[in-house]
């Protein structure tokens, strides 16, 4: 599935994501999960609020769907998803499609833990 929004001065694009079903393992827990990603906003419209429409609208989606959210970024995003209501998950073991992985992994809504010895996700996103 994919969220795009278009601005209505001319109905351009402005942002978009996507949301895929990913299989994740945290520690000894499986869980089928709504993998985001691709989020992106055009440089012309950063700073105006769409990223942010972009991720309430994910947010909803995850909360109808009953299934916690999964994203993958960089540490410089970190401070934008946390304002968007995600919460960074730790671990020095993170595998992504059997690749190790050395990013950030954040979730939505927040789990009871946040600390993992190991995270495993079946794809990239």
């Amino acid at each position: 599935m994919m969220f795009i929004y278009l601005d209505t001065r001319g109905g351009v694009l402005a942002a978009y994501l996507n949301a895929i079903n990913v299989n994740c393992r945290f520690d000894t827990y499986e869980v089928n999960c709504v993998g985001i990603g691709n989020v992106c906003v055009t440089k012309d419209r950063e700073h105006t609020g769409y990223g942010h429409r972009l991720m309430r609208a994910a947010n909803e989606f995850i909360s109808k769907a009953e299934r916690p959210g999964i994203l993958l970024c960089h540490d410089n995003l970190i401070n934008f998803y946390k304002k968007c209501n995600w919460v960074e998950l730790h671990s020095t073991n993170i595998k992504i499609a059997g690749k190790n992985y050395h990013f950030a992994v954040m979730t939505f809504p927040t789990f009871n833990v946040t600390n993992f010895e190991y995270i495993e996700i079946n794809r990239n996103f």
